[in-house]
């Protein structure tokens, strides 16, 4: 008892920074940043929020472009689907076929729309670097 009674007393700051650590002193080039009012919180939630609403509407070059894919898409879809039924009467090996093409379309459109977000992504960063 005594052994752990020294132990805890002698080691009591290790002890200490072990449970609770210290945080690392600010760099020399750090300002702390101003305190706002109540008034100037609100109004960077506000612009904030109103930001953030903005990313959420659609621009009317984008909609067309989005409605035309859209519409491609459907068009291939509908395409695939007669082709389906003509396959169903005709056999198994004109199935495979048309199971690989549907397949190819469905990794195409997966590819489109990776390289749509990647540039949403970039141009958002930049966006962000500019501001």
């Amino acid at each position: 008892m005594k052994r752990v009674r020294d132990v805890l007393r002698n080691h009591a700051r290790e002890w200490k920074e072990i449970i609770l650590p210290s945080p690392l002193p600010n760099p020399p080039e750090y300002v702390p940043p101003r305190r706002t009012s109540l008034k100037g919180s609100m109004a960077h939630i506000r612009e904030g929020f109103v930001m953030y609403l903005d990313t959420w509407k659609t621009k009317p070059e984008e909609k067309e472009k989005e409605e035309a894919m859209m519409r491609e898409f459907v068009e291939e879809s509908n395409r695939v689907m007669e082709e389906a039924k003509g396959v169903s009467q005709k056999g198994r090996d004109m199935a495979s076929t048309l199971l690989k093409n549907q397949y190819a379309m469905r990794i195409k459109a997966y590819q489109i729309g990776i390289k749509e977000f990647i540039a949403g992504y970039k141009e958002g960063v930049k966006e962000g670097q500019n501001t």
